[in-house]
């Protein structure tokens, strides 16, 4: 897979369950067509719809008139998303820890960070312009494949 021109898109999503559908649909495409692996790309999708559904959920408690907005930067063989809210956010510390806690636990809730954590190949957080940031980034190639 190669990509000689970094390619960018952000949704800007209302804070309701569903609205994270949107951005799942456009980047199976636009990550198929790019030649990303389908093991892959499920695991982007899972992660980067998680993430959505934390800051709809978590970040702007469902109120339909806060946005969250996602960007996307695709470059080469990596793919890096900034999912902004508009709430409180969290630390990035424990997740690690809470990740590990989740694992021998059961339950139907709470699975969203394992799954970006698991997926994603780096996790940041941070305050820009007022809003909370999730930074996920993507290896989209295989070691083996030269990249990664």
């Amino acid at each position: 897979m190669t990509c000689e021109q970094p390619y960018t898109a952000i949704w800007e999503l209302s804070s309701e369950f569903g609205q994270e559908k949107r951005i799942a649909a456009d980047l199976s495409s636009l990550l198929s067509q790019r030649g990303v692996r389908q093991d892959r790309l499920e695991e982007v999708l899972t992660a980067v719809g998680e993430a959505c559904l934390n800051a709809l959920e978590h970040g702007n408690r469902l109120r339909p008139d806060r946005l969250v907005e996602v960007r996307m930067t695709l470059t080469g063989g990596s793919c890096t998303f900034r999912i902004y809210d508009e709430g409180g956010g969290f630390d990035e510390a424990p997740l690690a820890d809470n990740q590990a806690a989740k694992r021998r636990q059961s339950g139907s809730r709470g699975w969203g960070l394992l799954f970006i954590s698991s997926f994603a190949n780096r996790i940041s957080v941070g305050f820009e312009a007022g809003r909370f940031y999730v930074e996920l980034l993507f290896l989209l190639m295989k070691p083996a494949e030269g990249r990664g």
